[in-house]
């Protein structure tokens, strides 16, 4: 099934290498009887895993690089080679291991909550759902059908309300579970018979009577994309389900009004017809989101890019030109500067002694007043 993988024990002691074990990058070259041959490169030591898709017999060998990329050296035909993936099948002295996988019940892998059983989309915007994961078989046969849930229906018939959180609150696991207690009836299909269990759980929710839920026909089945030219008729076109552009092969839908749509789908193991599931994905459609442009709209900036870049450079240049302006550049060489700052110096050691010189005759002066000031006391 999807997400499924055969992990293999640590293979310390079967590959070494003087730079330690755990610096060693492994590759899984791997063939299995359905999917032909393929490979898993750049695994870590401790997470050696090859993806497991199909049913049948797989068949693998490892080999690996060392820290700096330099690869295994093995004997082919006599002479040393490098193993890669393309070679690794001929070279004997590399063991190889098999192993069978069996095919599991069939199921859906559920939700780990309601929310993972619901997306949101706008109005007119295309809405494209990637699908569920199985389990037990990764490409079963599918009949998915779209569906518009009319609540005004609903309140008008039971005068109570209902949302998204009703909707979805029913398990893929509940389905399931209740199927397998009831027997299809032979003129009804596999589609019909899992919709009218989801119906029955969904009325259960509701704390309504399955037989008027149903009878109420709140959903509302829109019609696969029939190719109506909307060129060449457009009214017939826009009175259509084609406006929808619903394709169950894409799981893609444009809504054309605000509510909620499920799609809604019965699955069929394609190894194992007996087997089957069911699931669902509701949508809400809200309105179109009013956006200023430049603002929440984000896009503007991507489109208009180059524009802001130069207008950036733009602003900075004019700043550089004011400042030029303001202060004005000297006319003086390099070589007039340096004789300028050379004079200033010889000037500034000249004056420098003479300072010292009367300072010091100064001292001598307050000292002979000081002396005879004394002698007349």
């Amino acid at each position: 099934g999807s997400g499924k993988y055969f992990y293999l024990p640590s293979l310390k002691g079967a590959i070494t290498d003087n730079d330690g074990f755990t610096n060693l990058s492994f590759t899984i070259a791997y063939n299995s009887d359905k999917g032909g041959k393929s490979s898993s490169s750049s695994l870590a030591y401790n997470n050696l895993r090859l993806s497991i898709v199909n049913t049948g017999w797989y068949e693998f060998k490892v080999f690996a690089n060392d820290k700096a990329g330099n690869k295994m050296i093995c004997k082919l035909d006599g002479e040393d080679v490098e193993v890669t993936v393309d070679n690794v099948w001929d070279i004997e002295e590399i063991p190889s291991f098999k192993f069978y996988i069996e095919s599991g019940e069939f199921h859906i892998e559920d939700e780990s909550s309601a929310k993972g059983r619901k997306d949101t989309e706008t109005v007119y915007d295309k809405y494209t759902f990637d699908n569920f994961d199985f389990m037990g078989n990764n490409n079963p046969l599918s009949e998915i059908k779209l569906f518009y849930v009319n609540v005004d229906k609903f309140e008008a018939v039971f005068d109570k309300t209902f949302d998204e959180d009703n909707l979805v609150a029913v398990t893929y696991e509940e389905i399931k579970e209740l199927a397998a207690t009831k027997t299809k009836a032979a003129n009804v299909s596999y589609f019909t018979f899992y919709l009218d269990v989801y119906a029955e759980l969904l009325a259960k929710e509701l704390s309504v009577d399955k037989a008027s839920l149903l009878a109420a026909d709140i959903f509302e089945e829109i019609v696969e994309d029939q190719g109506i030219d909307k060129e060449l008729y457009p009214e017939e076109y826009e009175s259509s389900f084609d406006v929808y552009e619903w394709s169950p092969t894409a799981r893609s839908f444009v809504p054309q009004k605000q509510g909620y749509y499920m799609m809604f789908g019965v699955y069929t193991d394609s190894d194992a017809p007996a087997y089957r599931a069911a699931a669902y994905r509701v949508v809400v459609v809200e309105a179109e989101k009013d956006v200023i442009s430049g603002e929440e709209d984000y896009s503007w900036w991507k489109n208009n890019l180059a524009s802001v870049i130069l207008f950036s450079i733009s602003g900075v240049m004019l700043i550089l030109f004011i400042i030029l302006l303001v202060i004005k550049p000297t006319d003086e060489t390099l070589d007039e500067v340096e004789e300028k700052a050379k004079k200033a110096k010889k000037e500034k050691k000249v004056k420098e002694p003479k300072k010292e010189k009367n300072s010091k005759k100064s001292a001598q002066v307050e000292e002979k007043e000081e002396n005879a000031e004394n002698s007349e006391k």
